[in-house]
């Protein structure tokens, strides 16, 4: 209860009345609360270059101001964030007990990140249109019964969920 009392002062001081960075972060040290530290993503051989905030032009400040926050559990639930840009891991920081190989349910994120990933493709002439065929973008399968029944499933059924499929989540 405790925690939640100190969370919510937090939350006053800093959202209500805009404090500084510098008087977040009194606060954290007074109630023993760990100063978020940036470090350059550690490079795992998966293909993944990563690079500094600032060798990417990204203000470190704000970053730090948001993951202090995160972890004095203003922003509470939050158990990850990744930052890529240029093509580069520039931030890579778990939150809760959570790290990179402990399964997370996603659910409705994926969907999100799929339909924007829908109209980058339909901006770049990779897909004409959301009413396409399924199957039609998946040639590389040619040999699956999701390919060669041509079943009468769109893009668009496939982003709104109403494709007519059966799904157990628990499997």
């Amino acid at each position: 209860m405790q925690c939640l009392h100190r969370t919510r002062i937090i939350f006053f001081l800093s959202i209500t009345l805009a404090l500084p960075l510098s008087f977040i972060t009194l606060i954290l040290n007074c109630w023993g609360l760990s100063q978020y530290e940036y470090q350059v993503p550690y490079q795992e051989d998966d293909g993944w270059e990563t690079a500094s905030l600032a060798s990417e032009a990204v203000d470190p400040k704000r970053i730090v101001n948001l993951l202090n926050k995160i972890n004095a559990d203003i922003y509470p639930n939050i158990h990850s964030v990744l930052l890529i840009k240029n093509g580069k891991i520039i931030l890579e920081e778990y939150f809760s007990n959570y790290d990179r190989n402990k399964i997370h349910t996603i659910q409705s994120c994926t969907k999100s990140i799929t339909s924007i990933l829908v109209g980058i493709a339909i901006d770049h002439k990779i897909i004409s249109d959301i009413n396409d065929k399924v199957y039609e973008h998946l040639l590389m399968y040619k040999g699956t019964e999701w390919v060669d029944r041509k079943y009468d499933i769109t893009i668009k059924h496939a982003l709104s969920m109403s494709a007519g499929l059966d799904w157990d989540e628990r499997t």
